[in-house]
């Protein structure tokens, strides 16, 4: 799938912090007011980077302590990415 923010588009290695930062661009949000979900350490450490929220997804093979970090939500399951993003409904 491509979009604003594809992989594909971006040459700079997933650690850096510019796909993030082209991604919010693109959407025309200020970096503040972006969420990130990654199951990568080098992905949570590059949304922090770009000063947006970081959501480390440790349902997969990085454990959570590589995700944890300042302002980082460590999560296992996705079913409860909706209220840690305050979207739930109800």
């Amino acid at each position: 799938m491509r979009g604003p923010g594809a992989a594909s588009d971006n040459v700079q290695p997933v650690a850096t912090p510019d796909l993030f930062l082209h991604a919010a661009r693109s959407l025309g949000v200020e970096p503040g007011r972006c969420a990130v979900v990654e199951d990568s350490a080098y992905g949570v450490r590059a949304a922090r980077a770009a000063g947006m929220r970081a959501f480390g997804y440790c349902g997969g093979l990085t454990p959570a302590a590589r995700l944890e970090g300042p302002g980082t939500v460590v999560f296992d399951d996705m079913r409860e990415l909706p209220a840690l993003l305050g979207m739930a409904g109800g």
